[in-house]
């Protein structure tokens, strides 16, 4: 991945969000708005009709319809986008031409030569981050430090619940599905504990007889990474709501380690027993964005795009080897 330039500094972040849904009501804007250093310039929504609250709400300079007036004006140098999947690609692309450093939600892209196409176009003179937010967890970073990059394996089990066939999400041109829009988020979480790029992928789905959501909704996904290390994800809708979502266990050189849904990390290390419980659960969002800002200010990414690359490509290949049965390598070409 060629890099001609170093990403822009800049003192202020002036933020144009495009977007303004249900997340980004709820999660985006709230931990966002707990981060200092953010000026929130413009937002962009579809039809305008909800942004009107949101903009008040949280003192937008102005409000349009125009994804382009974001990009195009002069005072915003970072965009927001947390809209539909299928949105993203252009976004991110339009970033790159316009020189604006760019948070968008996950995933990156929803299809292979979107991501080439942003691989293509990407000179490293701004800063792309992905809302791969849960390596920005306290406890995952806790884990990390503890783990010092020798080689481990990783097993992350998501009861993620079920998302009927009928929501967006679940539609291929809009959302991708889940494995594209949803499971990037635990590559990413796994690639950042074991300090490494994914290799190779075999992937096996839950055939049913019930077609009510997509096979590929109950996934076995075992990842080879390049220093060795290998992690496996389980992906399952259909499990009982009343288990916690996130459950990683992680085996590396005289360290096991236990993480409880974000909120209780347990490290076995010289034959003792370390428990760190929180009273809230912290799944990295306002981390996320104080890196965010501080990778804007500084020049320098949070994230490298080398590994936002990799991990999107490697929902590909997962799609990849469930259609094809077999062992898949990421960087074939």
């Amino acid at each position: 991945i060629k890099r001609t330039s170093k990403p822009i500094k800049q003192d202020k972040v002036n933020i144009g969000l495009i977007g303004a849904g249900n997340f980004t009501k709820s999660v985006i804007l709230p931990n966002l708005q707990k981060v200092d250093g953010y000026e929130l310039v413009g937002l962009c929504t579809a039809t305008g009709v909800s942004a009107n609250s949101v903009g008040k709400k949280y003192d937008f300079k102005y409000i349009t319809t125009s994804s382009d007036e974001i990009f195009q004006n002069s005072e915003i140098n970072s965009v927001f986008v947390t809209t539909r999947h299928n949105e993203h690609a252009k976004a991110v692309l339009n970033a790159i031409k316009y020189k604006k450093h760019i948070f968008v939600e996950k995933p990156l892209c929803i299809y292979e030569e979107e991501l080439e196409a942003i691989k293509e176009a990407y000179d490293g003179s701004v800063i792309v981050q992905v809302g791969f937010n849960r390596r920005f967890a306290p406890l995952i970073e806790k884990l990390k430090k503890e783990l010092a990059n020798s080689s481990m394996s990783i097993n992350y089990r998501v009861n993620a619940g079920i998302i009927p066939k009928d929501v967006w999400i679940q539609d291929r041109e809009i959302g991708g599905g889940r494995i594209i829009g949803e499971i990037c988020h635990f590559i990413d979480t796994c690639s950042f504990l074991i300090g490494s790029e994914v290799e190779e992928v075999i992937a096996f789905d839950i055939t049913k007889s019930d077609k009510s959501i997509p096979d590929e909704d109950n996934v076995s996904i075992l990842l080879k990474y390049e220093n060795g290390s290998t992690a496996t994800i389980t992906y399952f809708a259909y499990g009982d709501s009343g288990m916690p979502k996130e459950y990683i266990e992680v085996f590396a050189n005289g360290v096991s380690a236990v993480l409880n849904d974000f909120r209780e990390l347990i490290i076995y290390k010289n034959g003792k027993k370390e428990r760190t419980k929180t009273a809230n659960q912290d799944k990295g969002f306002v981390n996320e964005f104080k890196a965010f800002k501080d990778a804007v200010k500084n020049g320098v990414d949070a994230v490298s795009f080398e590994s936002i690359y990799n991990t999107t490509k490697t929902t590909f290949k997962i799609l990849e080897s469930l259609r094809r049965n077999k062992v898949i390598k990421v960087n074939s070409d």
